[in-house]
């Protein structure tokens, strides 16, 4: 859930940053959001542990790895989707077909 719907719904709460630095800001945890945190960091530990069962050290690193590259590619494209800007599409011929 992106920040700003958590600071809607009541979890967090944004601040200015206590050292006046220019567009930062600090996040806390509201009375509702440490309530509900034990929840879901059970939920989220279990999701792991489920995820990465049977995979060793190493490839859980690796796997981490990967998908943070994965990631910073999705950002990069969203931002400059973000930005107004038109994606040039990769269309083979099968995909021009499936229209």
């Amino acid at each position: 859930m992106p920040f700003k719907k958590l600071e809607m719904k009541g979890f967090i709460e944004k601040k200015d940053d206590e050292h006046k630095q220019k567009n930062k800001k600090t996040l806390s945890h509201r009375k509702k959001g440490k309530k509900v945190f034990p929840f879901i960091k059970r939920e989220n530990d279990y999701s792991n542990s489920v995820a990465l069962a049977g995979l060793s050290g190493e490839e859980t690193e690796t796997i981490f790895y990967l998908l943070q590259r994965v990631r910073k590619n999705v950002e990069k494209d969203w931002e400059f989707v973000k930005k107004g800007n038109k994606r040039k599409l990769l269309i083979d011929k099968r995909s021009a077909i499936l229209k």
